[in-house]
């Protein structure tokens, strides 16, 4: 290929990341993300490196799931929403402990990530499980790490795009590995939906009883 042609084909594996993207099954994937807190800041930013974030990471599409770890010991966090961050009356509560709380707002170029209350100091790092793009390549020489089946998939995806510009067939077998590499992403990233109550109110009372699927409440 000559150095235009290589340029875009990069321009094309790039439009293949951000359609991927748009799909929700097939454009992310769970990861681990470290966010150390730093004593007296409320929110930290994270995102790529251009965009001068607190925590340089790709910016995630959602949060699953997070702890909050003090020197050996793990508390969980509970996720709140827009609506349970806005019920906290003082947000500026400190303490030299556990964060109970983490608000996230998937801003772009990077997002931000509330905690409650305010660290006092340095002492803890908060651990989130979240759901990740993947993230477009920058140059030719880029060295990236994937999860597993995506190098694959955007080979295929790529081939197929270029096959036409250099006259050359993309054949039902390709097609059909291209689609089992796609299911089986979109199977891996799949997750259930909850059947609990979520929100600050669910934190404020015990729900004995049987579950009504209806309702989505429980009955005691």
């Amino acid at each position: 290929m000559t150095d235009v042609e290589a340029t875009d084909a990069l321009d094309d594996l790039n439009g293949v990341v951000e359609q991927a993207n748009n799909d929700k099954l097939l454009g992310n994937y769970q990861t681990d993300l470290l966010v150390p807190l730093v004593g007296g800041q409320t929110s930290y930013t994270i995102g790529p490196a251009s965009s001068t974030p607190n925590v340089i990471a790709t910016r995630p599409v959602e949060i699953l799931a997070g702890f909050s770890r003090r020197g050996n010991v793990d508390l969980p966090l509970f996720l709140a929403t827009k609506q349970d961050y806005n019920q906290v009356t003082q947000k500026t509560v400190s303490i030299a402990g556990w964060e109970a709380l983490v608000y996230y707002e998937a801003q772009f170029p990077k997002s931000v990530l509330y905690v409650y209350p305010v660290p006092q100091d340095a002492l803890t790092t908060v651990h989130l499980t979240v759901m990740n793009q993947v993230a477009a390549f920058a140059t030719l020489d880029d060295v990236v790490s994937l999860p597993p089946g995506y190098r694959m998939w955007l080979q295929y995806k790529l081939a197929m795009r270029l096959a036409p510009q250099y006259g050359m067939p993309f054949t039902v077998d390709m097609v059909s590995n291209l689609l089992d590499i796609e299911s089986s992403l979109k199977r891996n990233n799949v997750k259930p939906l909850p059947v609990a109550q979520t929100g600050l109110s669910a934190l404020s009372r015990i729900s004995q009883g049987a579950y009504n699927v209806y309702s989505d409440t429980t009955k005691a």
